[in-house]
């Protein structure tokens, strides 16, 4: 029995077309495709934000199907959109296969990587700014911080207002002005910025 595997494209109907028979080539005896998510291209904005990575993200979350087949990496996003991606697949239970034609891994790829950087004693990039990443929830949250600075409520009354409702940061503790104050220093990712 073939594992399970979702097809991710990109690119006009044409282009998608062309991919998934080239995946179905390579990969049809090794794995049933059970779901295909394809978005137009050009687009640089992170998987995330656009209706196809929105809705395989989605099923990653909602499934157990633990693989993903793309072209090549370029299918996915520009480099940091595309790392932000294999991050999220990263942290993902059991962890997410990203597969491309040519049979490379881009999570365990990213994963030898930091390895490397770290045997040489090179710092190893750190998770996204809190509400630049895949989590919807701290997307909302980082939305509503911008609003309320925008009404100028202080990074004060924010941490105050988060903490009274519950609301707390990624490692789980209550807000302090310090770290309001970098969360709405940091703003929205750039390119999110000019999509919305």
């Amino acid at each position: 029995m073939n594992t399970a595997a979702l097809l991710y494209l990109r690119g006009t109907d044409a282009k998608c077309a062309e991919q998934r028979t080239a995946i179905t080539n390579a990969y049809a005896k090794r794995f049933d495709f059970v779901r295909v998510f394809e978005d137009e291209s050009p687009s640089n904005s992170y998987l995330q934000s656009r209706p196809g990575g929105k809705k395989l993200i989605a099923a990653l979350l909602e499934s157990s199907v633990r693989v993903v087949l793309v072209t090549q990496p370029l299918m996915i996003a520009a480099q940091k959109q595309c790392v932000d991606f294999l991050f999220f697949c990263e942290r993902m239970a059991e962890g997410v296969q990203v597969l491309t034609l040519d049979g490379v891994d881009l999570v365990a790829g990213l994963q030898a990587n930091k390895r490397r950087l770290k045997a040489e004693g090179k710092r190893i990039a750190g998770k996204l700014p809190y509400g630049h990443g895949s989590d919807p929830k701290e997307r909302a949250v980082l939305t509503r911080m911008l609003a309320m600075k925008a009404e100028g409520v202080s990074a004060y009354a924010i941490a105050k207002v988060l903490n009274e409702e519950g609301v707390r940061t990624r490692t789980g503790a209550r807000w302090f002005e310090p770290s309001v104050f970098r969360v709405l220093k940091r703003g929205l990712p750039r390119v999110n910025k000019e999509t919305e």
